[in-house]
């Protein structure tokens, strides 16, 4: 079921006057104590915000397919920055966690080319998939390295 299909669409004065709709928001749990990735994993959070918001806001195939388009990128940056920081410091699970990343990606990537072929709409469901994801990666496969790289050094 897509979201036109369950979302009244209000008229154009009224869309662009409501507040964004955020599916989630950063806490101090998520923090892995390494800087550069908590403001990484910070900006998915607000990316997915943002795709949620552009679905709900109905803001059109454009719209929804840059955002898209965006996320894909930014967690491919994310992911490549993640996993040249564990092989620098020899994290001894950086191909569990490669594995995981490249899962994710290949997930995304083929969401993504059935979106663009109009085989595919952003709906609930697809938007819970990423959330929960993002928040049970960061709170699960990253917070296992925090203790890692705190003993090796790294910094905030």
């Amino acid at each position: 079921m897509s979201m036109s299909e369950n979302v009244h669409q209000p008229d154009s004065a009224a869309q662009s006057a409501l507040p964004p709709a955020e599916l989630f928001g950063w806490k101090p749990n998520y923090s892995v104590g390494i800087g550069i990735i908590d403001q990484h994993h910070q900006r998915l959070f607000s990316l997915v915000n943002s795709l949620h918001n552009a679905m709900v806001q109905q803001q059109g195939k454009i719209v929804l397919a840059s955002t898209l388009t965006e996320l894909f990128s930014y967690t491919q940056l994310h992911f490549t920055s993640e996993e040249v920081l564990m092989e620098a410091f020899g994290y001894p699970e950086l191909l569990i966690h490669r594995i995981e990343h490249d899962r994710l990606l290949r997930t995304v990537q083929a969401f993504q080319d059935e979106f663009f072929r109009g085989q595919a709409q952003l709906t609930v469901q697809l938007m819970d998939f990423l959330k929960t994801w993002l928040q049970k990666h960061i709170l699960g496969s990253d917070q296992r390295y925090v203790q890692f790289f705190a003993g090796r050094g790294a910094k905030p």
